[in-house]
């Protein structure tokens, strides 16, 4: 991990997942001017001094300054760190988090082992109403993923795809019908969706998915099939934690980024259809 990634890993990381971290170790101390004093000081690795994170006050994600004491916490040390934030946008909510540093044939290594307020589950409307019955799943898995239990994380969201793989690809289908898709493609879908095998249901969608519909030239179903083909036998914990987060982005992209898209152009297309309505009745006028 490099050191840039730090902040994020402070916010998002689950529990007890160890990363190395790039960075050469060692303290050295240098003269500066303090008071009109000359005095020592040391210098290290820097805690960082902001990390973005969502504020229940401001509801919406801000940005949080490092709350410690002058001289407490404002360099990296060997052992256990208490590292405290508060929101620079309220100035109400803070948040604290714990770290172990340790030393490994001179690599530096890095591990979260608590935090307050404890991780949350950030559920956007759209996708726990796609979800459906299958939240109670979701919350578990996310729960075990915050844990540091990858494993079994995994195998919630595995189950969740099987239960919500219909859904998904009716997303996909409204999204396609919306943009005026190549009509084999649109079929090729609906097999899909009537299909048996999970495994020919997504190729399916992934090969059919238009150009318009992929982020960035990048196809999500092709994504989630390739995720969901990972067998669990020999995985660890943090690498089933790191194939739960790509998971949950894909769904999320498919059920809210997908929807409100294929949503927002059948609105549009409402409003234009009046406009142009609106506008040939003024003109007849003439």
């Amino acid at each position: 991990m490099k050191y840039s990634e730090l902040a994020k890993y402070l916010v998002e990381a689950p529990l007890y997942q160890p990363k190395q971290l790039e960075v050469a170790f060692g303290k050295t101390t240098e003269l500066v001017e303090h008071q009109g004093f000359l005095v020592e000081e040391e210098s290290g690795i820097p805690v960082p001094e902001e990390v973005e994170r969502y504020c229940t006050t401001c509801r919406s994600a801000t940005n949080w300054r490092w709350d410690g004491l002058p001289g407490s916490a404002e360099v990296i040390e060997l052992g256990l760190k208490w590292i405290p934030y508060r929101c620079r946008n309220c100035g109400k909510e803070s948040f604290s988090v714990w770290i172990r540093v340790w030393l490994s044939e001179g690599k530096v290594f890095v591990e979260k082992v608590g935090q307050y307020p404890k991780l949350g589950i950030a559920l956007p409307a759209d996708f726990e109403e796609a979800l459906g019955a299958s939240r109670g799943l979701y919350i578990k898995g996310m729960t075990s993923r915050h844990a540091g239990y990858g494993i079994g994380a995994l195998a919630y969201f595995r189950r969740i795809i099987d239960d919500t793989i219909a859904d998904i690809l009716g997303v996909l289908e409204a999204a396609m019908v919306e943009a005026d898709a190549n009509a084999d493609a649109i079929d090729t879908v609906r097999r899909a969706r009537a299909g048996k095998v999970f495994d020919e249901k997504v190729k399916l969608a992934a090969e059919a998915i238009p150009p318009n519909l992929k982020p960035g030239g990048m196809n999500p179903f092709t994504d989630l099939y390739d995720l969901y083909s990972i067998g669990l036998h020999g995985l660890s914990d943090e690498e089933c934690c790191e194939i739960v987060d790509a998971m949950d982005e894909a769904m999320k992209y498919i059920y809210t980024e997908l929807k409100n898209r294929t949503e927002g152009a059948a609105r549009y297309k409402d409003a234009a259809m009046k406009i142009h309505q609106t506008v040939a009745k003024l003109r007849s006028r003439k």
